[in-house]
C-alpha cells in the first residue's frame, strides 16, 4: 500500500523529465558541412564528406531565446562560436578578432 505514492512519483518524474536535444545546422564555407551539438553528451562535432572533427566546449548559453556554444577547434586552431538560436551561424575568432562567419540553416 505504501508503494503507490512512490510509483506515482516515479511515473511523474519519468513522464515529465526534459529530454536532451541534439541540434544540427548545415553550414557552408566554402564547402557544406554539418554542425551538431548534443546537450546531454556536451559534444560539438563538425562533419564534412572529407573529415569529421570534435571540438572542446568552453561554454554554453541556453535561454529561451538564445543557444550559443563556444569552444576550441583542433590543433591550436581558432575559437568557435556556434549560434543555433535566434539565427544560425558559426563565427571563428583568432587573436581576439572575428575572421570568419559561416552561414548556416
Amino acid at each position: 500500500m505504501h508503494r503507490l505514492p512512490i510509483l506515482l512519483g516515479a511515473l511523474l518524474l519519468s513522464c515529465c523529465a526534459a529530454e536532451a536535444e541534439v541540434l544540427t545546422m548545415r553550414c557552408t564555407n566554402p564547402r557544406p558541412y554539418l554542425a551538431t551539438y548534443n546537450e546531454d553528451a556536451r559534444t560539438f562535432v563538425e562533419s564534412a564528406p572529407e573529415a569529421t572533427a570534435s571540438y572542446t566546449i568552453l561554454s554554453v548559453e541556453n535561454t529561451k531565446r538564445t543557444l550559443t556554444v563556444t569552444g576550441l577547434t583542433v590543433n591550436g586552431g581558432p575559437t568557435f562560436k556556434a549560434t543555433f538560436r535566434p539565427q544560425k551561424k558559426i563565427e571563428l575568432f583568432a587573436d581576439n578578432k572575428l575572421f570568419q562567419t559561416d552561414r548556416c540553416r
